[in-house]
């Protein structure tokens, strides 16, 4: 019993010692095709993203009795979502022009929250993105949330929680350039 004991205890110790990279990529898929709904309009549009989290780290692995692990971006979140926005958009028929009208992208919130215990892991996935469309007549502002659990034994594996966040990213921009409101005011820029 003591020999089980042992091994499962420096398997452990072996597990928790491996390194955490200090960096995740940020690399939405966007796989859907999208109708052309804006091409009859002859619309174009300048896509701006901002960052205004207050802290630019996705990730925090927070282990008992530890300082938390903070993990960064290999690249720009803006930047990422700003390419992901203009993939769509274009798609749907929307002409992206620098010197029309703005569609401004503002990232709120993007963690992954990671609850680390000897033996298990819990994390949470937390994105707000905000989208503020001025037309002649008033201006539109419209949040959307995304939301994501998992959990596992041991130690959590950040290969898994990058490709969660970034499918979970997927589905929100989406979401966003599919929003009847968000489409309305968008044919209404000036």
């Amino acid at each position: 019993m003591k020999k089980i004991f042992f091994s499962l205890l420096c398997l452990l110790n072996v597990a928790s010692c491996s390194n955490t990279p200090n960096a995740i990529i940020i690399a939405p898929v966007i796989n859907q095709q999208f109708n052309p709904i804006y091409s009859a309009n002859n619309l174009s549009a300048r896509i701006q993203v901002q960052d205004l989290r207050a802290n630019r780290h996705v990730m925090q692995i927070i282990k008992e009795n530890d300082v938390a692990t903070l993990i960064n971006t290999r690249n720009d979140l803006s930047n990422e979502v700003k390419n992901s926005f203009t993939q769509i958009l274009t798609q749907q028929g929307l002409s992206i022009n620098e010197n029309a009208a703005t569609i401004n992208i503002y990232i709120d919130k993007a963690l992954i929250n990671v609850q680390q215990s000897l033996l298990d892991y819990q994390a949470s996935n937390e994105m707000v993105i905000r989208i503020a469309l001025n037309n002649t007549k008033k201006k539109f502002i419209k949040t959307f949330r995304m939301h994501g659990k998992s959990n596992g034994p041991l130690k959590a594996d950040i290969a898994v929680l990058e490709r969660n966040f970034n499918q979970e990213l997927s589905k929100l921009i989406t979401q966003i350039c599919n929003d009847n409101e968000v489409q309305q005011y968008i044919k209404n820029l000036s």
